[in-house]
């Protein structure tokens, strides 16, 4: 095999390679040994029918197999001959390569690919001097009253009371179908249901709340409850069967008969042991200490997540890379043929040339700050996806063995070492720069990140267009 280079630019290059009789024949003999194994054919045994009758059958498949695999398996070699590195797989050009190939007039074969080079690439925004925000999210008094009151009514109990409608409250009402006038409708349809304050539209929220048992009040059933279709009416407040059909209006009015709360449990030994372990908590100060750690510790983890998030779209804005637009557009088309038209190739070329710098970027921060993963740390990031099904409460069922299960899958032990990978990787580079802390409340810290988020979704959008119709 013979190779060389020419045409060659900062960016792109041409790869010749040049086949001899000697370098193919050997793979052609093997095909047809095989193929005379295998085949088996009416007159002969099988095993048994001469070379003759099988070139002249499948000669020219064979020849053709046979020289396309000894160039595959050579062209590696090829780019190493001659001191190439690639950033793409090569394209082989029909134009400027031998096609007719004869089995019968072995001669040598020229195969001409058009590469794309490697470019130079010196990794930016990973020094100390270098710096990152990190969000400390400040725990205020509000966060913590508003945790320890949900604590106590979670652990709480109802009761009925008799006055002042509540945000929180739940209501028993009673209501009864109206005519046109106004009134009660002869032969009308009656109801009973129970509803949550929180869930009905504003202006009957309004309407309801601070009144007593007792208060009356006209209203539309199907445009009571928030985002209530008219399935959810006729099942849960018209207390209708799924198959009866009846025709029923939509004004009612209704006679609040209960008001059920929720009351919050005493701040006593029973509520801290429930809430936080036992003998863990002994006073209200300990508990609000707890939930601030609570909060400290999940916010922690979120502040981390978003960091990484910046950090990975600082990266790939500082770091350039230089990569021929004209050859990435000729392979996207190579290798996704008629899926995508070539003006959503040039709308596609933006997002790959990002998913390649951030190949680049990682391979480099991998070299500079070397780091490793093992299976532990595939297992915990399973692991912690599987908690996060669960809202990090523990299921009832063996999480371990659940674990396990998925680390024996292809697919979700590979995305789950691609995640902890880069994870790591974006882990470690924070810890060699500089973290600029700022303090900042949960509010400010939501808008910032979705701001961000819109920002990412936009460009996805922008840079990810539908295919094109079949």
């Amino acid at each position: 095999m013979k190779s060389s280079v020419t045409d060659k630019t900062n960016l792109t290059a041409t790869l010749d390679i040049i086949l001899s009789p000697e370098d193919y024949k050997p793979k052609f003999d093997e095909v047809i040994s095989k193929m005379k194994s295998e085949v088996s054919m009416k007159g002969f045994r099988k095993g048994k029918t001469p070379k003759s009758v099988l070139l002249k059958m499948y000669g020219s498949r064979a020849f053709a197999e046979a020289v396309n695999e000894t160039v595959q398996d050579n062209l590696t070699k090829a780019l190493e001959e001659n001191k190439i590195e690639i950033i793409l797989s090569p394209l082989i050009s029909e134009e400027r390569s031998d096609t007719e190939l004869d089995y019968k007039n072995m001669k040598d074969y020229t195969f001409s690919f058009d590469v794309a080079l490697k470019p130079d690439f010196t990794l930016k925004g990973v020094e100390k001097k270098d710096s990152i925000p990190f969000y400390k999210i400040k725990v205020d008094d509000d966060m913590i009253n508003k945790e320890l009151e949900f604590r106590r009514k979670r652990a709480g109990k109802e009761i009925e009371v008799e006055k002042n409608i509540e945000d929180e409250d739940r209501i028993t009402v009673h209501a009864y179908e109206l005519n046109s006038k106004g009134n009660k409708k002869a032969k009308g349809w009656d109801t009973g249901f129970q509803v949550l304050i929180s869930k009905l539209e504003e202006t009957y929220a309004k309407e309801l709340k601070g009144k007593d048992v007792g208060h009356e009040f006209e209203f539309d059933i199907y445009a009571f409850e928030q985002n209530a279709n008219e399935t959810y009416v006729n099942k849960y407040l018209l207390n209708l069967d799924e198959d009866e059909e009846k025709k029923i209006g939509n004004q009612f009015k209704g006679k609040v008969e209960k008001i059920h709360r929720i009351e919050p449990a005493e701040l006593d030994q029973e509520f801290y042991d429930k809430e936080f372990g036992k003998d863990e908590v002994k006073d209200e100060k300990e508990a609000r200490a707890k939930i601030v750690e609570s909060f400290e510790g999940f916010y922690e983890g979120q502040s981390t997540a978003f960091t990484h998030s910046l950090l990975m779209e600082k990266l790939n804005e500082i770091n350039e890379l230089e990569i021929s637009d004209d050859y990435m557009k000729k392979w996207i088309l190579k290798m996704y043929e008629e899926k995508y038209t070539e003006d959503q190739v040039d709308q596609m070329i933006p997002n790959e040339k990002k998913g390649m710098k951030w190949d680049m970027i990682k391979d480099a921060v991998k070299e500079k700050y070397p780091f490793e993963i093992g299976p532990e740390d595939v297992k915990n990031k399973i692991r912690a996806k599987v908690m996060g099904y669960f809202g990090g409460q523990v299921p009832n069922f063996n999480v371990d063995e659940l674990v396990n299960n998925l680390m024996s899958d292809n697919q979700q032990f590979r995305e789950a070492y691609a995640e902890a990978s880069t994870e790591k990787l974006l882990a470690t580079v924070v810890e060699n720069i500089d973290k600029e802390e700022k303090e900042v409340t949960i509010d400010e810290f939501r808008s910032l990140v979705e701001e961000f988020n819109k920002k990412q979704q936009e460009a996805i959008a922008a840079e990810n267009p539908e295919p094109a119709a079949s």
